[in-house]
């Protein structure tokens, strides 16, 4: 079933879509409240011929490869969007969810090839379709969530371990020796600086075409995205920040290695307590 077909399928049960109306907050408890959403919302709105009968929808976009098992090469690449307009609580139900596109290989599948089709109905999209023969929908791709292996072939940038990596930053970064041994890419807080220097999409495309000029990477940029064709996804700007393994299997990670398994005479080791917390918890 295409991608459009699909996203009918899911307006039918979600009418309430075709009624909505725009109402921004103060507060950020969830991604139609940060300021990329609104500023696209206000841009797209403004450009409505007849706003009463145009919806004005977007997608949230992922993609990352599964295993089939231990012992197999074989893995499986689906291509997920959900829509931001559906609460939270149900967006990413099963009936809610739009599979774009799946691959199946024993490497990494070329994006390039792989998305041309899918990135083609997104375009359809952002022209807008007839609903019920009366409402034009369009749904713009405006967020994309990977994990940094994943990231780096979507962006078509250096991958996590590489120098000047950082998706947000311009910062070159530096070898660290890893707490089990050997050495990981780091990017050291600079108090003269602690914000930057930042990408932004003026030099990200400068970048893009110094890259290809040269055939090389600039500033960890390799070439152009492969979802260059959208009208508001920037690479840069729009794609998440990987919380999952920067976060949870990365800071928090190594925190419960210095309090539970690092040396008990440690002013940080929380050996001696483990009952207790055990109990607490």
């Amino acid at each position: 079933m295409s991608i459009i077909e699909q996203f009918c399928n899911i307006i039918k049960n979600n009418l309430y879509l075709l009624n909505q109306k725009c109402h921004f907050s103060n507060d950020i408890s969830d991604v139609v409240d940060g300021f990329i959403y609104k500023n696209f919302t206000k841009s797209e709105l403004e450009n409505c011929i007849d706003k009463d009968k145009e919806i004005i929808l977007s997608f949230i976009f992922n993609t990352d490869g599964i295993s089939i098992s231990d012992k197999s090469n074989i893995t499986i690449w689906p291509i997920y969007l959900a829509i931001n307009e559906i609460p939270k609580s149900t967006r990413f139900c099963i009936n809610n969810m739009i599979i774009a596109g799946i691959t199946i290989g024993d490497k990494k599948p070329n994006f390039e090839i792989f998305m041309e089709p899918i990135v083609n109905e997104l375009k359809k999209l952002e022209m807008g379709i007839i609903y019920d023969q009366q409402t034009k929908i369009k749904c713009f791709t405006l967020f994309g969530v990977y994990d940094k292996p994943a990231r780096a072939d979507i962006l078509n940038i250096i991958n996590s371990t590489g120098y000047s990596s950082c998706l947000k930053c311009l910062q070159v970064g530096s070898n660290d020796e890893s707490i089990n041994g050997g050495s990981r890419r780091v990017f050291p807080f600079d108090t003269k600086n602690p914000t930057g220097p930042k990408r932004d999409n003026v030099s990200y495309f400068e970048h893009v075409e110094e890259a290809e000029e040269y055939d090389r990477s600039v500033h960890g940029i390799k070439g152009r995205c492969i979802l260059r064709h959208l009208k508001y996804y920037h690479p840069m700007e729009n794609t998440c920040i990987d919380y999952m393994h920067s976060i949870l299997l990365g800071v928090v990670k190594t925190f419960f290695k210095y309090w539970f398994d690092g040396d008990i005479r440690k002013p940080y080791s929380l050996k001696k307590y483990m009952q207790v917390i055990d109990t607490r918890l």
